[in-house]
């Protein structure tokens, strides 16, 4: 095992450590850490062997199995991008409906105050 790799499995590892840290402060659920930790498990193994993707590669028509982490990681990145733009715009639109709860709310508030106040 080359120094590259070495210096990659331990990265691995500190991701694996953050991760079980965030599921037992509850700040995951346990099927996210399971995609999480089966990911990470997937990359220790490619870095581990990486005549693997080569081999898939082939089996893919792609030259280079390099070639196939990078279309793979890009497909993820995109997805990953879309997902977390579709979320914060739900969440725009929940905070939007809140605070015109609050707003009315608010003003039927002021509106009796003031009626008890005459």
């Amino acid at each position: 095992m080359n120094k590259a790799q070495l210096i990659l499995l331990a990265l691995i590892a500190l991701i694996v450590i953050k991760i079980v840290r965030q599921l037992i402060k509850r700040k995951i659920y346990t099927q996210e850490f399971l995609g999480w930790f089966i990911f990470w498990g997937v990359v220790a193994y490619i870095v581990i062997n990486p005549q693997f993707t080569q081999f898939l590669a082939e089996k893919m028509g792609i030259g280079r199995g390099a070639d196939l982490i990078v279309y793979f990681s890009l497909i993820f990145i995109y997805y990953a991008l879309f997902h977390i733009f579709a979320k914060q715009k739900e969440m725009e639109q929940s905070i939007t409906v809140l605070g015109r709860e609050i707003a009315i709310a608010g003003a039927k508030d002021y509106t009796k105050d003031k009626n008890l106040k005459s």
